[in-house]
């Protein structure tokens, strides 16, 4: 496994529907106008984490993975 550091959540391996949808929110986080919006992953996450299907580590790379592109995109809103 990556380190917590390095997550590249296109390169996650899972099930192709939760990889179309781990890109889907990759691309709205790389676009998201505000803090708010870069939020988006929650949920996804959430509904992982409640069915209890995918192993607890996958789930935490994505959560590290959707933090730092969380993290990338707010520092470039605060920039502009």
């Amino acid at each position: 496994m990556l380190s917590k550091r390095e997550v590249d959540l296109r390169a996650v391996v899972m099930p192709t529907r939760g990889c179309t949808e781990v890109f889907r929110l990759v691309a709205a986080i790389e676009v998201a106008e505000t803090a708010q919006a870069l939020n988006v992953s929650e949920g996804f996450l959430l509904g992982l984490e409640t069915a209890s299907a995918t192993p607890a580590a996958l789930v935490e790379e994505l959560y590290f993975g959707f933090k730092i592109a969380a993290k990338q995109r707010l520092f470039v809103i605060c920039e502009t």
